[in-house]
This record gives C-alpha cells, structure tokens and sequence, in this order.
C-alpha cells in the first residue's frame, strides 16, 4: 500500500516545482519521465527494459497528433485574425447582449461542445485570441474568464461522445468505456455546478490569487 502514496506523489512533485518556480513546464514533463521509470522499474516492478521502445513508439505517435493539432489551430487562428473576425463576432455579440454574464454562457455552450470534440491544445490556440478580447469589452476579468475557459473545456473533455480525457482513462484502467461512461454523468454533473457556482459569484475564482497579489 505505500506504493500509492510514491505514485501520488508525482503531480505534487511536478506541478508544485513548476509552479515554485524550481524548474520549467518543459523540465517538468522530463521530470515526470524519470520519476514515472524509476517507479516502474524500482518500485511496482512492472516495467521492463523491452517495454522502453514500444512506450518511446506510442509517445511519439501522441505527441504527433497533438502537435498536428496546434499546427492546424494556429493556421484557421491565423486566417481569423486576418480576416478580422473577432471584431465581426464582437459586433454580432454585442449586438445581441450587452449582458457579461449572458456572454460567458454563450462562450461555456461553445467550448462543451468544443472540448467533446477538440483537443484542448488546438482549442486553446485557436479560441483564446479570439473570445479573450471580447470578455474584455464585456468588461469580465481576464483571470475569471481564464478559469471558466479551462473549466469549461476540461468539462467537455469528459463528456461523450468523445470524451479525450474518457478515452485515456479507459486505456490506463482497462474499465470499459461504456462503464466509464455510465458512471461518470454524476461527476460531471457536479462539475458543472461547480462552474455555474463560479460564473455567478467570480469571487469564488478571484479571492485566493488576489490575496497573494496576482
């Protein structure tokens, strides 16, 4: 049982060096690889040097289609910029609601459907320069926007019928997905309270990184 305790370990370990300061988001995936091969190898003993290639194999084909992903997303954001298309949807938003709040519900029925379908990479590439400028027309703070916007999409990345994140979950598990599926309506139920709670009281989200001065 003090294995789960070591495995657990590793995304304090990461995201708490990142976030201190110790050590970069890109020395951080590196790190996290290292860590995850001396588990493997020293602690649950479930990884053998003949395992290495194969998991070399798959890492590349995933960062490929990622990385294919960003590429084509930052291609359609740069035809959008060129063609001005995000004073266009301004116009057209404005011109419908002068209401913030009814802006931010818009923006959360596009990115659940977005986030079913897209990557969050390419999604973020693609749809932050373009929703971003109008929140601050709308006069909606960039922090609070910022957090619905990854909320949102996180959301949607666990919502069938894609579902990335199910997808992966299911992979490292081995549970069906259709089992994954039936049993995690409840928590994304409640993860969707959790963003209405933060789209109508923006303090809940801005509170704690305006106390340590962000």
């Amino acid at each position: 049982m003090i294995v789960y305790p070591i495995v657990l370990a590793m995304p304090v370990l990461v995201i708490g060096g990142i976030v201190g300061g110790a050590f970069t988001a890109t020395e951080g995936s590196a790190i996290a690889v290292v860590y995850s091969l001396l588990l493997g190898f020293f602690v649950t003993r479930t990884l053998k040097l003949a395992d290495l290639p194969g998991l070399v194999i798959r890492a590349a084909i995933t960062s490929a289609v990622v990385g294919a992903l960003i590429a084509f997303a930052s291609v359609i954001t740069y035809l959008m910029t060129v063609d001005l298309l995000p004073q266009t949807l301004s116009t057209l938003l404005r011109s419908l609601t002068r209401d913030p709040l009814v802006y931010m519900a818009l923006v959360a029925v596009l990115l659940f459907v977005v986030g079913m379908f897209l990557e969050s990479n390419a999604a973020y590439i693609m749809l932050v320069p373009l929703l971003h400028p109008i929140a601050i027309q709308y006069g909606i703070d960039p922090l609070h926007f910022g957090f619905l916007f990854v909320l949102n999409l996180v959301i949607g990345m666990l919502t069938p019928p894609v579902g990335v994140v199910l997808f992966v979950v299911s992979g490292v598990t081995g549970v069906r997905m259709r089992e994954l599926v039936v049993n995690a309506w409840h928590y994304i139920a409640l993860m969707y309270a959790v963003l209405i709670l933060c789209m109508l009281v923006p303090s809940v989200v801005t509170a704690l990184p305006r106390a340590l001065g962000y």
